[in-house]
């Protein structure tokens, strides 16, 4: 069930992995507030009322701006400052 419902843009094309998911570079990296926090699932550790804004770069523009960590597309989220919540 979780394959059929996890959206397709989360998936880079390209090289799978063997290794178990946390690891493989089939799956977008997460950056929070400019600091890489791994792949997508630790988007399972943040909660939707922190979140400010998120954004997807895909496989063509990520590596031009998060390096070659990036090349499977990178997820960039941005929390709410303290002040706001």
């Amino acid at each position: 069930m979780v394959v059929r419902l996890r959206p397709t843009w989360l998936r880079a094309r390209g090289v799978q992995s063997r290794t178990g998911p946390s690891d493989s570079t089939e799956y977008a990296l997460v950056v929070v507030d400019g600091n890489f926090a791994g792949r997508t699932g630790s988007l399972r550790d943040i909660q939707a009322y922190q979140v400010s804004d998120m954004r997807y770069y895909d496989i063509g523009e990520a590596p031009g701006k998060f390096g070659e960590r990036g090349a499977s597309g990178v997820i960039e989220v941005r929390m709410k400052s303290r002040s706001s919540q």
